[in-house]
Parts: C-alpha cells; structure tokens; sequence
C-alpha cells in the first residue's frame, strides 16, 4: 500500500472519530494505534531507529505499472581516487521484471532512486561519476533512463556517494511517475571492496 493511500485511510478514520465525539455517540469509538513498523534496526545505539513501515526487503518485489521492483544486495565500495581524495560509496543492485500491463518494451526515464539514511535522516543521489578500488575495479550508476525494459529480468546498478559511516541504517525509496514510492530496506550491506 502506497504512502498517499494510507495517508487517505488514515484522515477517513480520523475524521469519522472526530464526528462520533461531536455527536456525542458513544457507539462510535475509534481507536487508532501506531503501526509496528515491519523491520527494527539491529543496531545496539540506534534502536530507536527504524526504516519506514511497510519497507521491503531484498528480493521483495514492488509492483509498480510497468514493473516489478526488487533490490538483489547493497555493498560499500572505497573509492580511491587522486583527484578526489578516498570516498565511500554504496552499491545497491536493483532487479526490474517487465509486467506486460504496458507492452513488451517499456521506457524507464519516469523511475527514480534515492538513498535514505535513516539514522541521520539525510538523503542521497545517484553519484555522477565513477568508484574506482585499488585492485581497479570500477564502478558506475547504470544509465537507466535510456534503457527499456523487454522480457527479461534488467539488473541495475545504482551508486551513491555516502559519508563514511558503516554502522548507519539504510533504506532505498524507489520512484515512478513522481507518484508511486517504495521504500527497500537495505538490513545487509557487504563490506567494503579493498
């Protein structure tokens, strides 16, 4: 269930429970609880916090229009770099499954990644340039937005440029169309490629 549609739920029972208490009629209590969010963090000092409700995790697909969304693993890469110093950066690959509800090819320029760390509650972009490691491994965002999606699985790399900071949590919120969010709750991030 998407965020507007929860959101849409939630102001129904509010405004029906606000209605019962003007009218003074009883038989009409409305309870509202907090929901337990679907994950809690691992981590002894963060505890308080928690990736969005409902968050997936990896391999769970999202359906979306057009497709089906998953994230397969995320990884830390130390960048080196002469120009720019030592960066990290993280890897999150993504799966996208065609659905046919839109045709055998479709465009994937409407989707949008951002990183989300939710202990410092700060976001990030895709990074622009390339992570290069000392045994010369290098790596770079897939460029998404001029592919299509056919009848076979399109595993993307999305990389974005992060503080140092291994013990954070992390989340993907994947966008389409500006409207449709998910959020890909990232439990288990691989260890830096030396």
């Amino acid at each position: 269930m998407n965020k507007l549609t929860k959101t849409s739920i939630m102001c129904a029972v509010l405004v029906s429970g606000l209605a019962a208490c003007e009218s003074g009629k009883k038989e009409n209590e409305v309870t509202v609880e907090a929901p337990a969010p679907k994950h809690t963090a691992s981590l002894e000092h963060a505890t308080n916090v928690r990736p969005a409700e409902g968050s997936l995790s990896y391999h769970e697909k999202s359906k979306h229009h057009k497709y089906y969304i998953s994230t397969n693993s995320a990884s830390y890469v130390d960048d080196i770099d002469s120009i720019n110093g030592t960066s990290t950066f993280m890897n999150v690959s993504v799966r996208l499954e065609n659905t046919f509800e839109e045709g055998n090819s479709v465009s994937l320029k409407d989707l949008h990644f951002t990183l989300e760390d939710v202990t410092d509650s700060k976001t990030y972009e895709p990074a622009t340039r390339e992570a290069y490691t000392k045994e010369g491994y290098t790596l770079l965002t897939t460029n998404y937005p001029n592919m299509k999606l056919e009848d076979k699985p399109l595993d993307l790399n999305i990389v974005f440029n992060i503080p140092d900071k291994p013990d954070h949590l992390y989340q993907l919120m994947v966008v389409q169309d500006e409207a449709d969010a998910d959020y890909f709750y990232l439990d288990t991030i691989k260890s830096a490629y030396k």
